[in-house]
């Protein structure tokens, strides 16, 4: 999948860490637990990207882009299927067709007719997809569910990386727990992303704010913030609509806050407990013509084309 910016938070999450109190074990017991619940449902959904006015304009840029996402989990079993393109600031449209199934066991993937893989043994869930703990958080590195990135192990012993709740405060008269995780780069001057989580909400994070102090202290270089929430079953609720914004570094340092670009998230239906056949999470057509590369872990197996 294109990956969107980088920013601070790619660095904050994708590096968890066991530096938390006695105080966050409460809240990451909670945050597991209504994880567990997300594990059985079909979401179709639509994310836009637009680029707004950078002071660089880099020509590996994206100007626009547009995914139609329909996606069904059942535990480990899961089918992603994207539509859409993308807009680079200089070259021509990029049309996008993607499809990944996987089993429980192997992970097939197919980009239109350019390549396919076949993954044996490769059955994690990808946390970019759609989680909806991770939904203002989708497109950073992030390699593991919110509880483990609030509570888990630093991916370098030499990055301290510390989690502690910030107080309590309302967003959109939501109740939320605020948490602060802070990448110390630099001992008294780190890197700090903050998530709001809605207690009554299943504690998903409905807002976040990234800061980078060699931006700014005290102005965010990326905030999120879920528009819409639905409550799919009693007790049970899903973001249904969402934006980040993140803005101008070079706009920022000199006090002005600009938008760089805004990432957009709008679901259009979802079904608990759908009703599909197993080879939905099985069955990938190839077409004839198309590179595939079949591995089991790390090792490649073999590389051909198929149909011949």
């Amino acid at each position: 999948m294109a990956r969107f910016l980088a920013t601070p938070i790619a660095v904050l999450l994708s590096l968890a860490s066991q530096a938390y109190g006695d105080d966050m074990a409460p809240i990451i017991e909670k945050v597991r637990a209504h994880e567990a619940a997300y594990d059985d449902f079909r979401i179709k959904f639509t994310r836009r990207y637009s680029l707004k006015a950078p002071t660089v304009r880099l020509e590996t840029m994206i100007r626009d882009r547009e995914h139609v996402v329909d996606y069904v989990i059942k535990g480990a079993k899961y089918r992603y299927r994207l539509e859409g393109f993308e807009d680079p600031v200089k070259g021509d449209r990029l049309r996008l067709d993607i499809t990944r199934i996987s089993d429980g066991k192997d992970t097939r993937y197919l980009d239109g007719r350019a390549i396919a893989n076949i993954l044996h043994n490769t059955t994690a869930i990808d946390y970019e997809i759609y989680t909806p703990h991770l939904l203002l958080l989708p497109n950073f590195g992030v390699d593991g569910p919110l509880s483990r990135i609030l509570g888990g192990r630093s991916a370098s012993e030499k990055r301290r990386i510390t989690v502690e709740p910030a107080g309590e405060e309302e967003v959109r008269g939501w109740p939320c727990q605020v948490v602060k995780i802070a990448h110390h780069r630099i001992e008294d001057d780190p890197d700090v992303v903050k998530l709001w989580l809605s207690v009554k909400q299943n504690h998903l994070p409905i807002k976040t704010e990234g800061f980078n102090p060699e931006v700014s202290r005290t102005s965010p270089v990326e905030t999120g913030e879920v528009e819409a929430l639905r409550e799919v079953e009693p007790g049970l609720w899903f973001p249904t609509a969402s934006s980040v914004v993140v803005y101008d570094p070079f706009e920022l340092a000199k006090g002005r806050r600009t938008a760089l670009g805004i990432h957009q998230f709008k679901a259009e239906a979802i079904t608990l407990r759908p009703q599909v056949d197993d080879s939905l999470f099985t069955e990938l057509t190839i077409p004839d013509g198309v590179p595939v590369i079949e591995a089991d872990g790390d090792r490649i197996l073999r590389r051909y084309v198929q149909g011949e």
